[in-house]
């Protein structure tokens, strides 16, 4: 796995860890879609990210993202 194979897995850890510990009550749900959660990703790619806010701070934290 490349450098950017690696930060991207990063990048979902720190959101999973991020709404499970902080947004718990705020995030519906986060739907991961694309490339890297295909499997045909290459060294350009990002991670792409949908967030399903429950409350204005859920909001707030999706359209930071």
């Amino acid at each position: 796995m490349d450098n950017r194979g690696l930060i991207n897995d990063k990048v979902v850890q720190w959101v999973e860890h991020r709404v499970k510990t902080k947004y718990f009550n705020d995030i519906s749900m986060v739907l991961l879609y694309g490339s890297y959660i295909n499997g045909t990703a290459n060294n350009s790619s990002d991670v792409d990210c949908y967030f399903i806010p429950k409350t204005d701070r859920g909001y707030e934290m999706a359209i930071i993202f």
